[in-house]
């Protein structure tokens, strides 16, 4: 199958904890996320914009009151 292997330099799922999403931190608001190429330029495979993983990045553009989410802790 074409998902056993992870794509060169790409994380398997399961490494950075990939899930449903459970409010706007999700694929669709990540900076590394390609909507039109279902991909993302850390996790191997197709990824859908409504999950979540442990590595996502806040999109260029938006700032974190844009998704709702608490400040980050200083």
């Amino acid at each position: 199958m074409s998902g056993d292997h992870p794509e060169e330099g790409k994380l398997d799922r399961s490494a950075v904890n990939y899930r449903a999403a459970r409010r706007d931190k999700r694929c669709g608001t990540c900076a590394r996320f390609d909507a039109a190429a279902r991909a993302c330029s850390v996790v191997a495979g197709a990824v859908a914009a409504n999950m979540v993983c442990d590595r996502w990045t806040l999109m260029s553009g938006l700032t974190r009151r844009d998704l709702d989410l608490p400040p980050r802790p200083r």
